[in-house]
């Protein structure tokens, strides 16, 4: 029978050592140290990403809702020139508007009687 590639002493010596591996420090080192380093850029991308995430929440999101609500509060008032803005005051400051008529005169008769009542203490 012939011999087949695995069992030549060439593919042994090449490929199958029969002595144990030595354990290379200088290389579990550079494992160690290129894990810490990956480990380290990756909390550094999530730290990143965690700040900037804050900092849309806390700045650049406000921002944009208040100049996009101006924008629509100024096409409504565009719209409806019959409505007034209205004007800020100054705290403490009392204005009276009379929103409109009171006519305490006039009562249709058919509304019923006037009943008279007083409170019983």
């Amino acid at each position: 029978m012939a011999a087949t590639l695995h069992q030549t002493p060439q593919y042994r010596q090449q490929n199958h050592t029969d002595s144990p591996k030595k354990f290379n420090f200088a290389n579990h080192k550079l494992h160690l140290l290129l894990f810490t380093m990956g480990l380290l850029r990756f909390l550094i991308i999530i730290f990143s990403i965690y700040l900037a995430f804050r900092i849309l929440t806390t700045y650049v999101f406000p921002w944009l809702v208040k100049r996009s609500v101006k924008k629509y509060q100024e096409k409504f008032y565009e719209q409806n020139p019959h409505l007034k803005r209205d004007q800020p005051r100054k705290e403490g400051e009392v204005t009276i508007e009379k929103v409109g008529r009171e006519e305490s005169g006039n009562v249709p008769e058919n509304i019923g009687e006037y009943t008279e009542y007083e409170d019983i203490k």
